[in-house]
């Protein structure tokens, strides 16, 4: 849109967004929902990307590639694919003054930041000992070091598919595999700590 902007304020409730939602779906697209403002005068929507913080929101309305438009009688959803980058979504109402300028309505309403999950893998193979009611147990974990929290991951040793102890995943475990000895009708899973779940998936 080669239009110019200008920023406002509320000062009717009948100008903001109603039930606003964002969520991440299984194919890891960002879907915006929304119901539009009471007042009809509001006729698009504009949707902006960032990855900055604060954002310069005048600076980024004044960036053609990183905004969307929807208009009122199109839509009240927004879809798109989540970039590999750190991405924040912010949606802003509109509309056209006596004078062409583009109103933006502010404050706008955001996404928390959203992130493609990083994959680490890590898997435990078993050599039994001979005449020994014990077994090595080598854990290979793969987490590279720019994404290594020492909580994010952990091995659990499980007897007859019931856990017994929980045990975080150490440095040392990612730069050389790791031999423990369990009895052989013990196991090793590893989990995710479920606050890093919505930025690492686990492959095992």
């Amino acid at each position: 849109m080669n239009n110019k902007y200008a920023l406002c304020t509320h000062d009717d409730p009948s100008t903001e967004i109603r039930n606003f939602n964002w969520y991440l779906d299984e194919t890891n697209n960002v879907i915006l929902e929304w119901e539009w403002p009471a007042d009809r005068n509001i006729k698009f929507m504009i949707i902006v990307e960032y990855a900055e913080t604060p954002p310069d929101i005048e600076h980024i309305l004044e960036e053609e590639k990183s905004q969307t438009v929807v208009t009122r009688n199109l839509a009240a959803r927004y879809q798109t694919p989540l970039p590999g980058e750190r991405t924040r979504y912010m949606i802003f109402p509109a509309y056209f003054n006596d004078e062409n300028i583009i109103m933006v309505y502010q404050p706008g309403y955001s996404t928390d930041w959203l992130y493609k999950k990083m994959q680490i893998t890590a898997h435990a193979t078993y050599k039994p000992l001979a005449l020994s009611q014990y077994q090595q147990a080598i854990l290979t974990v793969d987490f590279p070091d720019h994404l290594f929290h020492p909580e994010a991951l952990f091995y659990e040793l499980h007897e007859n598919n019931n856990p017994l102890h929980r045990y975080p995943i150490d440095k040392k475990f990612t730069e050389t595999p790791h031999t423990l000895y369990i009895t052989k009708t013990q196991r090793i899973k590893f989990t995710l700590n479920e606050n890093f779940t919505h930025a690492l998936e686990l492959i095992q």
